[in-house]
């Protein structure tokens, strides 16, 4: 530990960082026997764990998640990439579970006060400048490999239709009228207040925000309103008959959030105070509420109003800070439209550093470009998905993040590069034979991998990547033990046939492992994992539908391993970039 911490601090050489975590990752040597591991325990006794080695069931349905579109007033940071991360990994592994079709909507939020002003600031127009950061955050997700299937521009003429068509829907179904809007004004939250929302600043005797802390200010407006009143009672049986709300620890938020709500909601602002947005049908003079206006993407990207009425969204991924426009707002518009709600709202955490909120005043805001380029593309999503917990905020630092690739080199990259070594596999296969597998079955580490997957499955179809990670490197842990303790470079000396069998088995085992592993790391790690499983010998096509392949036995055996022309993960930088 002391070695570790000099490191760290001195920013020096990192070698004593380097043989310090190998040590902690490589216990001392033990004679190989089939010893009931923790983590086959963890595994085992995991509710939804199985017994058998029988392939995940096919999905067989469509499956459809989003990320919130991103508002466009600022550049990118490191919490926009974990919300894309996180649904992309979503999207990842319902494809190989086998839903199709998927849909993986994100965009760019472009309308708004907000927008307008920080146009102005640049000394460009609204669209110009909304051109220019939509693009920078194009270039991110292509960067982070984001698999998205549709990318909602609110600027776009195909979203203003759509907002159109459902603000028409909306007025003729007499959820809409005309009115007058009294009380409070968050800019920087684009939203609404009401009394019981907002409290007074003792220090300097402004009118804040009790949720975001922002300052308010009074307004009152003729507005048009939506009667949200009138939805309170079906929203609180939708929240409170399903699980919705992921965590579910964020429910009474949001439902402390519905009860609150005491008046209508005003949908429109002025367009003498709101001039960048979508005008009001009939109504040049008033513009649609930014926010109405942004959540219909969602039905953009499933081709509304051309295609209706629009399914429902497994998963709408969203910060913290925003479930209430999500989990009380865009039901509530679909409610009254008659479409159907979405199954899950998840939000998660933010990200901080050093455990201080990121902001660009407070000089820590991170790069997510500047951290791929210094970690790689797949070693930052890994991070992302597997240092903050379904919910919980996680605090950034690169040293945490030089941490984990390292673990992944030594677990993952090394017990490769080992295993296929030819002092060590003089013959290149893979091997396979019914009583390898019998044998290989018959360990209490083939009983961790017959129940991985599936409960891997539960967490990963949850959203919680960090609980399903964990159980894939809790295996590669345990594997990392039994190849040091059985010694195959040892064995692969002897002519024995003791011997012999025993290393088969290890060498089985091992790429087994490595096989299923690198099929359930695929939503993290895209890239890297292909490049293992190519190493493996196992064919492209098994890698397109995991739930056909991803079980002990499930493999393409008996074929030649591809040497790696480079390792699989690249040795971190000897000295931390500035990243914050």
């Amino acid at each position: 530990d002391r070695e570790i911490k000099l490191a760290l601090q001195t920013g020096s050489s990192m070698a004593p960082f380097h043989t310090a975590l190998r040590r902690l990752l490589r216990p001392e040597r033990r004679v190989w026997r089939p010893l009931r591991t923790a983590a086959a325990a963890r595994a085992r006794d995991a509710p939804g764990a199985v017994d058998s080695a029988a392939p995940l069931t096919p999905l067989q349905q469509p499956f459809r998640v989003s990320t919130p579109i991103f508002y466009v007033n600022a550049q990118p940071h490191i919490g926009h990439l974990y919300s894309a991360v996180l649904a992309d990994a979503l999207a990842r592994w319902h494809r190989l579970r086998g839903a199709d079709p998927v849909v993986f909507s994100t965009g760019t939020d472009e309308h708004g006060v907000k927008v307008q002003r920080a146009a102005d600031a640049a000394g460009q127009g609204c669209q110009e400048f909304c051109d220019a950061v939509s693009a920078q955050f194009l270039n991110l997700f292509d960067m982070a490999n984001i698999s998205y299937t549709h990318f909602v521009r609110t600027s776009s003429q195909a979203h203003r239709d759509a907002v159109i068509a459902l603000w028409n829907r909306l007025h003729a179904s007499g959820d809409v009228y005309l009115g007058r809007y009294s009380g409070w004004y968050s800019v920087p939250d684009e939203t609404f207040l009401s009394d019981s929302q907002v409290q007074v600043d003792t220090t300097t005797g402004e009118m804040r925000s009790i949720e975001s802390g922002h300052v308010v200010t009074r307004m009152e407006e003729d507005n048009f309103m939506f009667r949200l009143q009138r939805r309170k009672p079906e929203l609180h049986r939708w929240l409170t008959s399903e699980q919705v709300v992921v965590p579910s620890t964020r429910l009474d938020t949001v439902l402390q959030t519905l009860q609150q709500t005491d008046c209508d909601l005003s949908v429109s602002r002025l367009s003498s105070t709101q001039k960048w947005g979508v005008a009001v049908p009939g109504h040049a003079d008033h513009t649609v509420y930014v926010w109405l206006d942004a959540l219909t993407n969602y039905i953009t990207a499933l081709g509304y109003p051309h295609s209706t009425p629009p399914p429902a969204y497994d998963f709408h991924v969203v910060g913290k800070d925003i479930i209430k426009f999500h989990a009380v707002y865009w039901p509530a518009f679909l409610a009254a439209a008659g479409y159907p709600l979405p199954r899950r709202v998840l939000a998660h955490g933010h990200w901080t550093v050093a455990n201080r909120k990121m902001s660009k005043s407070l000089g820590n805001a991170v790069d997510p470009l500047q951290l791929m380029h210094a970690f790689g593309v797949d070693e930052t999503r890994f991070f992302l998905l597997f240092e903050s917990r379904l919910g919980a905020d996680g605090d950034f630092s690169p040293e945490r993040l030089q941490l984990r690739s390292l673990e992944l080199a030594d677990l993952l990259g090394n017990l490769l590069s080992r295993s296929v070594a030819g002092k060590i596999n003089k013959t290149g296969k893979y091997p396979y034979s019914p009583d390898l597998l019998r044998q290989a079955g018959g360990t209490a580490h083939g009983q961790l991998l017959r129940a991985l997957p599936g409960k891997v499955d539960e967490y990963y179809r949850q959203g919680d990547f960090f609980r399903g990670i964990q159980l894939v490197m809790d295996a590669l842990r345990d594997m990392n033990r039994l190849f040091q303790d059985a010694q195959p470079w040892v064995r692969a000396k002897s002519s024995a046939a003791a011997d012999q069998e025993q290393l088969h088995l290890t060498l089985f085992l091992t790429y087994e492992t490595l096989r299923i592993c690198g099929l359930l790391l695929l939503p993290a790690m895209p890239t890297k994992m292909n490049t293992l499983l190519t190493a493996l010998g196992q064919a492209s096509n098994q890698r397109l539908r995991t739930a056909a392949s991803c079980w002990l036995g499930g493999g393409v055996y008996d074929r030649l391993l591809v040497p790696l022309a480079a390792p699989l993960f690249e040795k971190s930088p000897q000295s931390l970039p500035r990243c914050v």
